[in-house]
């Protein structure tokens, strides 16, 4: 599988999502944003969290891609497993959407 068919396994229709305390940028440009899901130290915390996820049945991928709007919100346009098929979507962005958003 080619990482260009593999990135395109990871993006999702364009949902508006905010930007929390629970996401670290990983990498950012004028245009996306990449993120991973913050792990919980406490044992407690992440017994709670995980609890909650199961029930609401809201478990998130722990790596996104966010793209900025102008108008300031934030649209998530993929998700990954794994830190390295995070890197295969943004390695596509910039490969195949930066020269379209420069114009």
């Amino acid at each position: 599988m080619t990482s260009s068919n593999l990135a395109f396994e990871l993006f999702t229709l364009p949902t508006q999502v905010d930007n929390s305390t629970f996401w670290t940028n990983l990498k950012e440009n004028n245009y996306f944003i990449l993120q991973q899901a913050k792990t919980q130290r406490s044992g407690l915390m992440r017994s709670v969290l995980g609890t909650l996820q199961n029930v609401l049945d809201t478990k998130q991928s722990p790596y996104r891609i966010l793209f900025r709007r102008v108008n300031g919100t934030n649209l998530q346009v993929a998700v990954a497993e794994t830190e390295k098929k995070a890197e295969i979507a943004w390695g596509w962005i910039e490969c195949e959407c930066f020269g379209v958003l420069l114009c």
